[in-house]
């Protein structure tokens, strides 16, 4: 193996350790938004879950791809 090859390895991996910390941490922002959950008037909280959730299943694709 090239060192070229062997630094274009590196760097993919890095790019999708990076997709996973993204995913990591949306994570957990769904859940810290979820305990903020009200029977009325946290609509908003519940799109913002719906959106993050959308994301991060966008981001474990990309990341599936790049394996």
């Amino acid at each position: 193996m090239k060192d070229s090859q062997w630094v274009d390895i590196v760097n993919e991996r890095i790019k999708m350790e990076g997709k996973q910390k993204h995913v990591d941490v949306l994570k957990s922002e769904v859940e810290i938004l979820a305990t903020k959950l009200q029977e009325h008037g946290t609509g908003h909280i519940h799109t913002t879950i719906h959106t993050l959730k959308h994301r991060i299943e966008e981001l474990q694709k990309e990341i599936k791809k790049e394996e």
